[in-house]
C-alpha cells in the first residue's frame, strides 16, 4: 500500500508522539544528549546532568537532579573513573546504568594510545569516526529496548532514524575530509588530546600534543618543542579544554605559531550531522598560515601547489558566505528528508 512509504512512516509515528509516553534518559555528557535526542526525537526527554559552561571536575549534584536523575529509565554514562559526579551516579543508579565506553569496548572498538606516551587515550573517543558509528548503534539499541518497556512500538522508526543518522554524519566526515585535503592542511598541533580522534578521522596527522591531560598546563618543555615543529596551527577546543587563552597566545605568537580555538561539541542536535564540516571551517586559518610561510620560505619542498592556492584565494576572502553556503544545503538536505513525511 502506499501508506506504507518511508515518508508516511516517520510522519504517522510522529502524529501519534503527543500521545505517547517518553523516554527519559540521562546522559553525563552534553554530546551524547544531541545523540539521544537527534535519534529519539519527540519520543525522549533528555536530562543533560552536567550543564554547558560548568566545570565537570567541580560539578556537585544538587539533591533535586540526583532525584531526577533517579526518575529517568535509563542513564547514559560516557566513562567511569575520570569524573566524581560519573562515578556517584553509577553508584546510586547502576541497574539503570549504561556505560558507553564499555559498549564499545564489547563492540571491538579499541583506544589509541596518546602520542609519545604508554597511555590509552579515553578522551572524547566518540569524536572517532567507527567509535561514533557504533555509538549509534548503542543509543538505538538502548531506546528501542527501552521503548519495549513502556509499550511504545516505535522501534523500526527508532532503527531508521539511527540509520539516517549514521550516513548523514558519514556523508559529513567524507565532506569534512575533502575541504582540509583541498586546503593542504595535513598536519596541526593539539594543546590536549581531546580533538585528537576527531583529527585523525578528518585525516589530520597530529605533530605533538603539548600536555597528555587537559586539566593540566604544558611544560616548558613541551612548549620549546612546539617551537621547533614545522606545523605552525595549535588547536584548541575551547568548549572542552580549559586554557588561559590570551597568556598562551602571547607565548607563542612570537614563534610565529597560530593558536585557534574550535567549539567541538555539538549542542543543538541538528548540528551535530554536520560537526565535522563546522569544525573543518575552523581550519581554514590553519591554511592561512601554511600559505603565509610557504610563501615567504626559500625552500620549494613544502610550498603549496598551484590548485591549493586557487582554492585558498576563492575560500579565504568569502570565509563565512562559502561555509554557509555548504552548511546551508546539508542541512536544507538533511531537514527535508526528516520531514518530507509531512507534506503527504
Amino acid at each position: 500500500m502506499a501508506l506504507l512509504t518511508p515518508g508516511y512512516i516517520i510522519y504517522n509515528t510522529h502524529a501519534q508522539s503527543d500521545h505517547s509516553e517518553r523516554i527519559v534518559v540521562a546522559t553525563t555528557h552534553p554530546f551524547l544528549a544531541s545523540l539521544v535526542k537527534l535519534i529519539g526525537d519527540v519520543y525522549v526527554d533528555v536530562i543533560d546532568i552536567i550543564p554547558p559552561g560548568i566545570d565537570p571536575h567541580e560539578y556537585e549534584l544538587p539533591i533535586d537532579i540526583i532525584r531526577k536523575i533517579g526518575s529517568s529509565d535509563i542513564i547514559i554514562i560516557d566513562a567511569l573513573h575520570h569524573l566524581p559526579v560519573s562515578d556517584r551516579i553509577y553508584e546510586l543508579y547502576r541497574d539503570k546504568s549504561i556505560v558507553l565506553l564499555d559498549e564499545l569496548l564489547k563492540a571491538g572498538w579499541k583506544p589509541e594510545k596518546i602520542p609519545g606516551t604508554d597511555v590509552e587515550n579515553l578522551h572524547e573517543v566518540f569524536f572517532d569516526r567507527k567509535a561514533l558509528t557504533i555509538t549509534i548503534d548503542i543509543v538505538s539499541n538502548i531506546l528501542i529496548k527501552a521503548a519495549s518497556n513502556k509499550g511504545l512500538k516505535i522501534a523500526e522508526y527508532l532503527s531508521t532514524k539511527s540509520e539516517e543518522v549514521k550516513k548523514a554524519l558519514l556523508r559529513s566526515f567524507a565532506e569534512a575530509k575533502r575541504i582540509i585535503e583541498s586546503l593542504g592542511i595535513d598536519s596541526v598541533a593539539l594543546y590536549s588530546p581531546v580533538l585528537y580522534y576527531l583529527m585523525r578521522s578528518l585525516g589530520i596527522n597530529i605533530s605533538i600534543i603539548l600536555t597528555p591531560d587537559p586539566e593540566t598546563e604544558p611544560s616548558p618543555l613541551s612548549l620549546q618543542a612546539l617551537r621547533s615543529q614545522t606545523s605552525r596551527c595549535l588547536l584548541i577546543s575551547s568548549d572542552l579544554e580549559r586554557v588561559d587563552i590570551n597568556r598562551l597566545s602571547e607565548s607563542l605568537s612570537p614563534f610565529g605559531i597560530n593558536v585557534i580555538f574550535i567549539e567541538a561539541l555539538p549542542l543543538d542536535p541538528l548540528d551535530l550531522q554536520i560537526f565535522p564540516i563546522s569544525v573543518s571551517s575552523r581550519l581554514i586559518e590553519c591554511a592561512k598560515v601554511n600559505m603565509s610561510l610557504t610563501s615567504t620560505s626559500k625552500s620549494t619542498a613544502g610550498s603549496v601547489t598551484g590548485d591549493q592556492q586557487a582554492y585558498l584565494s576563492y575560500l579565504l576572502p568569502a570565509g563565512s558566505a562559502v561555509l554557509g553556503l555548504i552548511l546551508g544545503v546539508t542541512l536544507g538536505f538533511l531537514l527535508g528528508k526528516r520531514y518530507r513525511g509531512r507534506s503527504l
